[in-house]
């Protein structure tokens, strides 16, 4: 004996079957739509690519009046020699910098950049890269006795 719910798994089932043999209908081809007064429409002269981003004349990462990299070359004079080197420019030293304080056991040193060398911390006596540290003070900086015999006082760091 069936029952009334066994039927209608068996009809469902059934239906399933019957479904997936059968091919999909082919789809007509839709009718154009006609336009619509609110849809804003792109005239012939724009288009719909966003323009290209502005070319930048300076170099972003350079501030005031400095010649950037990319300037233009200069070109070379008719009567000047191709061989000719142009003679390099003088280096000048690093400057000086006190960076801060640095306290040690009974004494106040100072952090120094001297030129090429790096940091150094010197103690009042000490001496490096030539430079010796005659007096060190938080509030007015310190004084340096340098290699060629002189003086120079830095300020302290703010």
């Amino acid at each position: 004996m069936v029952t009334g719910r066994q039927a209608a798994v068996a009809l469902v089932l059934a239906a399933l079957v019957a479904c997936q043999d059968r091919p999909a209908p082919a789809q007509a081809p839709r009718a154009p739509e006609a336009p619509v007064a609110a849809r804003p429409t792109a005239s012939p002269r724009t288009s719909p690519l966003p323009a290209p981003a502005p070319q930048v004349e300076r170099d972003l990462l350079r501030y005031g009046e400095e010649p950037s990299a990319a300037a233009a070359p200069v070109a070379e004079e008719p009567g000047s020699s191709a061989g000719f080197e142009a003679e390099a420019p003088v280096a000048t030293p690093p400057p000086l910098r006190l960076v801060g304080f640095v306290r040690r056991p009974g004494r106040l040193c100072a952090a120094l950049v001297l030129g090429p060398d790096g940091l150094s911390v010197l103690c009042p006596g000490d001496s490096a890269a030539g430079h010796r540290l005659l007096a060190a003070d938080e509030e007015r900086g310190v004084r340096l006795a340098l290699p060629d015999g002189g003086e120079r006082e830095l300020p302290a760091p703010r």
